[in-house]
Order: structure tokens, then sequence, then C-alpha cells
């Protein structure tokens, strides 16, 4: 698979335009269609004339209580490199061609652990996104639904909305805790096999059930809600394209399979060992930055 390809528009149903990201370096990314554009932004106060800041920097203050991001140079994400779920929020990024600084967090050496971190994130877990200066973001479903909002990303619909949802809720008590607890353990933990072998094959049975019911949706469906790509399937791609290095056989779902590849032939698509410019490996980063 490639790294990061050129980027034009990500909309899969409607003829679409670049927006332009003012006061943000990536590259340009559509956020809309023509007929969703920047009249609509303006008129919801996402959007400025050239020089004001990025729609969804806009969305963050208003979260934030108001506190203008002007001044908040780029989101700070907290990350494991090899974490499906914190890879979730990193595609979704290059999806929208955020900018962010990522920073390297290696839960397996305790860096979640640590007072500076549980100072931003109790749980001491990853993903966590710092959305404004002082103000994080935890759960990787959460942080999707936080940067999809005003975007292509989120469906338009009541109905669309819910069943993008339906799928993340589905992604996070039928997927993740069993074909992400596999990869986990046999993929990311030196041992872990070993140390699991009682729970290999519950994680099989149930993710096994997990994938089929994906097949199922896949064999008269491109994408999991809206018809087009949004987080849902960003949050079902996160672990559903590395079960097959934890001892699971995607060949027997062909429909997933092609939907992963739709997935990685969208425009900006980035891979999970992909890096921004920005990353920062060092944990004593924490205590600088506090």
């Amino acid at each position: 698979m490639r790294g990061r390809p050129p980027s034009p528009p990500i909309s899969h149903s409607e003829k679409t335009k670049p927006v332009a990201a003012a006061g943000f370096s990536g590259r340009s990314g559509p956020l809309r269609t023509a007929a969703w554009d920047f009249d609509a932004f303006q008129r919801l106060g996402l959007a400025t004339p050239a020089g004001g800041h990025h729609c969804l920097a806009a969305l963050g203050a208003a979260d934030a209580g108001g506190e203008s991001e002007a001044t908040f140079r780029m989101y700070k994400l907290y990350s494991m490199q090899r974490s499906g779920n914190s890879y979730k929020v990193r595609l979704a990024l290059a999806f929208l061609d955020a900018p962010y600084r990522a920073i390297e967090v290696d839960i397996l050496r305790g860096e979640s652990r640590t007072p500076d971190f549980l100072a931003k994130n109790p749980s001491g877990q990853v993903p966590l996104l710092e959305t404004a200066p002082g103000r994080y973001l935890a759960e990787s479903n959460a942080i999707l639904w936080y940067l999809a909002v005003g975007t292509s990303l989120a469906p338009d619909t009541r109905m669309d909305r819910a069943e993008a949802l339906q799928w993340m809720f589905f992604e996070q008590h039928a997927l993740e805790p069993n074909i992400g607890s596999a990869y986990f353990w046999l993929c990311l933990v030196k041992g872990g096999r070993d140390l699991q072998t009682h729970a290999l094959e519950d994680w099989l049975e149930r993710g096994y059930a997990a994938l089929q019911v994906m097949e199922n949706h896949l064999k008269t469906n491109d994408y999991f809600a809206a018809g087009q790509l949004t987080i849902a399937d960003i949050a079902l791609y996160g672990y559903t394209h590395v079960a097959d290095q934890c001892d699971f056989d995607l060949s027997m779902f062909p429909a997933v399979n092609a939907w992963l590849r739709r997935v990685e032939q969208t425009p900006g698509f980035v891979t999970m060992d992909w890096t921004p410019e920005t990353a920062v490996a060092d944990p004593a980063y924490f205590a600088a930055e506090a």
C-alpha cells in the first residue's frame, strides 16, 4: 500500500470543488460540495474571508466555550503508531487535510500512565486530541465525530447520521474487542500469543461473526452509511485492515476486501505507518508542553 497520494475531492456522490483552508498549512482539502459551500459555512459562522481560520478550528472554538483558535496553531494528537484506534483518527485527519502535531505515546512502555499524561486523560489511553489549549478529547470515535462535523465525512440527514453511529457502536462492541484484542496481543505484545491462548478462540469466533455482519451489509452497499465514505467506514477500517495479521482469514469475505480497497483508493488515504512531518516521539515533550 502506498503512503500519501495526491488529494482531490473526497465526495463520492456529487461533483465537488476544493474549499480554501486559510490559516492552515496542509494540502487544500474539500469539505463539501459546490451546493454546500462557503456561503453556507459563513452563515453558520464556520468560515471567514481570506486570512481567517479553518472551519474545523471554528467548531472547536465554539465547543471550547468561545475561545478563539485563530492563535492555536494546530491540533495535537497523542497516539501510538501501531494502534488501530489511534490510526482511525490519523486517517480522518488525513482525509480532511487538517494539519496536526502527532505525539507518539507507547502504551507498552507505560507512557500513557505518567502523571503528565494522566493529567490530560485520566483513563490513560490513546488516542487523545487536544482541540484547544488545555482542552482534551478522548475515545477514538468521539474524536472522529468531533472532526467530521461540518465536513463530508459526517452524513447530512438525521437517519444517515444515526446509521453512521450505529456502525461506530458496532465497531466498539463487536469488532474492536475481538479483532482489536487479537491484533494487540498477537502483533504488539512479545509472547502475547502464549499469554492469551485461552482467549484467542473466543476472539476468533466473535471476530468472524462481526466480519460476517459487515460482509452481509457490503454485498449490497459500497459503504456503511449515506452511500459514501464517512467516519463509520474509518472507524471500521482501523482494525479490519489488520485482521489478516492476527489469524483471521479475510479471503472468506470478498465484499469486505472490496470495501477495504475502496477506502484505500480514496484520495488523501494514508497507511498506518505514515507519520506527519510534525511527529514528536520524545515522552519528555509532555512535560515541556504541560
